[in-house]
């Protein structure tokens, strides 16, 4: 989203030179490089949380900057919990 945000084309194998590619961009999210990184010494449930935080920054560079861009899917998507999954009682005793 930011390199399209940027005119730059970006393909996945380039995570390996992320701070060399958002240093080429101007639209970007506060310390987004820093962020990042940081995210994987974090426990699942806060890395989760600071990506949401990313992702929401990146919309609203994007409604800013490209406002003819739709961004309600990703938008009602942001916040969006899922239910812990449980087995059912029908399903613990179809063994039976």
């Amino acid at each position: 989203m930011l390199a399209g945000l940027n005119h730059l084309y970006f393909s996945s194998f380039q995570f390996k030179g992320l701070h060399r590619f958002v240093g080429k961009i101007h639209l970007v999210p506060d310390r987004r490089a820093e962020r990042l990184d940081f995210v994987f010494a974090l426990d699942p449930v806060t890395a989760g949380i600071e990506m949401e935080r990313l992702v929401d920054e990146t919309v609203s560079l994007v409604e800013v900057h490209m406002p003819v861009v739709d961004t309600a899917p990703s938008r009602r998507r942001l916040g969006l919990r899922h239910q812990t999954w449980e087995p059912t009682t029908a399903l613990e005793n179809a063994g039976d």
